[in-house]
């Protein structure tokens, strides 16, 4: 019975250490993370954004520049974007283009996939259009985005690309010569990549 405990003493003190040791090298290996990322890296980021609006008095809307967001404590996401907006895309004859500039505010999860992260957000937006034509016309945009991002590590910075839905509303601002109207909602689908530190 004694040799049988001094066995069963020393197998328990050699798979420990191992066990213990095979632990660590989890916790510290970032390609072991799995679930809800917990990594502080990548909380902001620059990025070259592309958007196409499907309205009806518009035509289609499309939108053409750069973003940039902030996290606070990893599940909010802010910021903002600054494009080149194009008013009956496609159409030379009638085409006009603006500046549009929009304020996010919503919330993300980001998911560790070994060294990468996946990001599921929706964001809340809210915005101005103003387009240099005759009529003036200038818009208000709210709506939201709901998309999903992948980060890839690059050094010390990430390489990040993702894709969204677009749901927004639009209000011309009254100006004279030109009637106000509403439309809504307005689908949409955009595009982004860029880089994260």
């Amino acid at each position: 019975m004694k040799r049988y405990l001094v066995c069963c003493l020393i197998a328990l003190l050699s798979i420990s250490p191992a066990a213990v040791c095979a632990q660590d090298r989890a916790d510290n290996n970032p390609a072991a993370e799995k679930g809800i990322s917990r990594d502080k890296d990548d909380q902001q980021a620059m990025y070259l954004s592309s958007q196409v609006l499907f309205t009806n008095k518009l035509g289609k809307l499309g939108l053409f520049g750069i973003g940039y967001y902030h996290a606070i404590a990893r599940f909010v996401r802010t910021g903002g974007k600054l494009h080149l907006a194009v008013k009956d895309m496609g159409d030379a004859s009638s085409q006009k283009l603006g500046l549009n500039v929009t304020y996010d505010l919503g919330v993300q999860l980001p998911l560790a996939i070994g060294k990468a992260r996946l990001t599921p957000y929706v964001t809340p937006d809210l915005g101005i259009t103003y387009f240099f034509n005759d009529d003036r016309w200038t818009m208000l945009n709210y709506g939201m985005f709901a998309g999903i991002e992948l980060s890839i590590p690059a050094g010390e910075s990430s390489f990040i690309i993702g894709a969204d839905y677009n749901l927004q509303g639009i209000s011309k601002l009254g100006r004279r010569n030109s009637a106000s109207f509403s439309e809504g909602p307005i689908h949409g689908v955009g595009a982004h990549i860029g880089l994260a530190f």
